[in-house]
């Protein structure tokens, strides 16, 4: 489970954002997982076909 918050902007069919959040592994391989609990940060980038 990934916890976070993403916002986007648009112009003229083409759109971009950032998103941010936290890795949560909730199940029991979570003490494996190296990335349990650590902030994320990504992209997002879209373009409107219609």
């Amino acid at each position: 489970m990934n916890y976070g918050l993403a916002s986007t902007f648009s112009f003229t069919g083409f759109s971009a954002g950032l998103a941010v959040g936290i890795e949560a592994i909730t199940d029991r391989n979570r003490a494996l997982w190296i990335y349990q609990n650590q902030p994320w940060l990504g992209i997002t980038v879209g373009l409107n076909l219609n």
